[in-house]
């Protein structure tokens, strides 16, 4: 097989694929260019954004930095503000517990201090029940505090349902104000003083009340006593006022009465009414004597004597006393001790308590008389001394607290007028007490009373006292007497007994004057009888002016009442003769005979 060669003229196609050619070119360089152009344009751009977006990343970087920097400034102010937080929570947590313990202290110093009062204290709340209590209210009230929660103090105090009249409590819950009042409590028998203050809170609201209730019972038995004593105290007072002029005036009377029956034959009628006016006399002098018994106000003439003894000594006055339907016994304690006593006021003492319990017992009964020594102790239940007790128990109809009360205040009695003076009790309380000694009672109505007395023990050694001059013929006697006494038929009376008894007399009405006398006369006169209550200048004065004169100068004081001028203790100490007012002449006389010869004395 050959080649076959095909010519064909092409040139045209040629220059077609030419001119395609450079067309294709053309374009591809067009296309080339823009993309040339387009990539410059993008690779700009893409430069652009990537240097925008360096700068982005740059300025974050920054920003970032400055965030983290602004964060680490954060964190380390945060953890300062965390430390000083921190540190301020454990100083506040610190105080917090500090405030905690010193609460609960105060607490526990306040539950200490509110129980440590010995009054009831009680909290209530606005509805007046009770939410609190102390120590004091159970101890006093036998209730525990629990038990009291929830009620109302009416219900405690007084048994009701509804507040009392004038209740403290209702009245503080009202105005707010603190109020104070005494009620009785029925069940313990016993008085309180109720305060009741308001709390309020910081608004001004009412929240309730602090309700205080103290026990005054002792205090108003105190001041009962104190009332009763200073009621005594008063009569005591009058009675010594009075007694300087009664017993002036009984002066005169008995001892004109007695110069009078002197004169006076027996079987004249004149006679008895004298001695009628002497005996009535002799009852207004006995009750002014009780009186000054009562007052204590009265001379008492203190020996050393047995108690058992004197009771015994009495006991057939007092079966005379006694009737028969009334068993009388006494009943003496063992080694009594003794006392220093005036016998006859401790006499007047025991026939008085005889007497009461006999009028107590208009139906009969037993009445029993009995000593004892009282031991002391100092244990708060018996004396700090020796003490002698006597006691009088009855079977009789008894007393009441009111009576009980009542029973030692002068001309009080139970008794039907006439059937008694009411200074029998008086009278021994008087003495009692003069002797320094105590009364306790105790009596009900339907048991009987029992009297316990209780005086000072004597002693060992001691005085035995002076015997008193017994009664008898009026002595005569001898010298020259000096009498000073302001009231002048008193003067009168003494001038007419003493010179009738064989003494020469030189009288004045005048202390002044009378130390004109003894200037004049000193050297005569052996005594000098003066009363103790004058003008210008008292007896005691007097004497001491005239034994200044003359060392050894006799003296007989006399007064119906002078322990304002000398006391009872100082007529014994000193040793002054005293010749109470008022007087009869028989007992004057003896009484200079014992001054001026005492070895005669009988």
């Amino acid at each position: 097989m050959g080649e076959i060669f095909i010519l064909q003229d092409i040139s045209k196609e040629a220059a077609a694929l030419r001119t395609l050619l450079y067309a294709l070119l053309l374009i591809t360089a067009a296309i080339g260019g823009v993309l040339f152009v387009g990539f410059f344009l993008f690779t700009g751009s893409i430069e652009r954004r990537l240097l925008q977006d360096n700068e982005t990343l740059r300025q974050e970087k920054d920003a970032h930095a400055q965030t983290a920097w602004e964060l680490e400034e954060h964190r380390h102010h945060l953890e300062e503000l965390v430390a000083e937080k921190t540190s301020a929570l454990e100083e506040n947590n610190r105080v917090l517990q500090k405030e905690i313990i010193d609460r609960r202290g105060a607490e526990k110093r306040w539950e200490r201090t509110f129980d440590a009062m010995g009054d009831i204290v009680t909290i209530h709340d606005a509805e007046m029940r009770i939410v609190r209590a102390n120590r004091a209210t159970k101890k006093i009230l036998g209730i525990d505090w629990q038990e009291l929660l929830g009620r109302h103090c009416y219900e405690v105090f007084r048994g009701e349902n509804t507040p009392c009249a004038g209740c403290p409590e209702a009245l503080a819950q009202h105005d707010f104000k603190l109020h104070t009042t005494e009620i009785e409590h029925p069940n313990l028998k016993k008085s309180f003083l109720v305060t009741a203050a308001p709390l309020i809170d910081e608004q001004g609201h009412f929240e309730g009340v602090i309700h205080v209730a103290k026990d005054i019972t002792e205090q108003k038995l105190l001041a009962a006593q104190l009332r009763q004593a200073q009621k005594m105290e008063a009569v005591g007072t009058l009675a010594g006022g009075v007694a300087h002029d009664f017993n002036n005036l009984l002066t005169g009377i008995l001892g004109y009465a007695e110069l009078a029956l002197m004169e006076t034959p027996a079987d004249s009628p004149l006679y008895r009414d004298l001695s009628e006016v002497l005996a009535l006399g002799r009852r207004g002098a006995s009750l002014i004597r009780q009186l000054l018994a009562f007052s204590r106000q009265q001379a008492m003439e203190a020996v050393d004597l047995d108690l058992n003894n004197l009771i015994t000594n009495l006991m057939k006055l007092l079966h005379r006393l006694i009737p028969e339907n009334i068993e009388l016994e006494f009943a003496p304690g063992p080694d009594l001790w003794r006392l220093k006593a005036d016998e006859g006021q401790l006499e007047q003492v025991v026939v008085n308590l005889a007497v009461n319990a006999r009028d107590a017992m208009p139906e009969g009964g037993r009445l029993v008389i009995d000593t004892a020594n009282v031991e002391p102790d100092g244990d708060g239940e018996k004396p700090l001394a020796a003490l002698v007790r006597l006691r009088v128990s009855d079977t009789g109809t008894g007393m009441d607290e009111a009576t009980r009360e009542q029973i030692f205040e002068p001309f009080f009695t139970t008794k039907e007028v006439g059937k008694g003076t009411g200074l029998g009790l008086s009278l021994v309380y008087g003495i009692v007490k003069q002797h320094g000694g105590a009364i306790e009672i105790k009596s009900a109505p339907g048991r009987g009373t029992t009297f316990s007395l209780f005086f000072p023990a004597m002693q060992a050694g001691g005085d035995q006292g002076m015997d008193t001059a017994a009664p008898g013929h009026t002595p005569r006697g001898t010298g020259t007497i000096l009498v000073v006494e302001d009231e002048e038929r008193i003067l009168e009376l003494a001038r007419r007994i003493l010179e009738g008894l064989g003494y020469t007399v030189l009288g004045t009405a005048d202390p002044r004057e009378a130390e004109v006398i003894f200037a004049r006369s000193g050297a005569d006169i052996d005594l000098l009888l003066s009363d103790l209550v004058m003008p210008a200048c008292n007896g005691r004065e007097l004497y001491e002016r005239l034994a200044a004169q003359k060392p050894g100068l006799k003296v007989l004081f006399m007064s119906g009442y002078a322990d304002n001028i000398l006391s009872h203790q100082e007529l014994a100490e000193k040793n002054f003769p005293f010749l109470g007012k008022p007087f009869t002449a028989s007992l004057l006389a003896r009484a200079l005979r014992n001054v001026l010869n005492p070895e005669k004395n009988n």
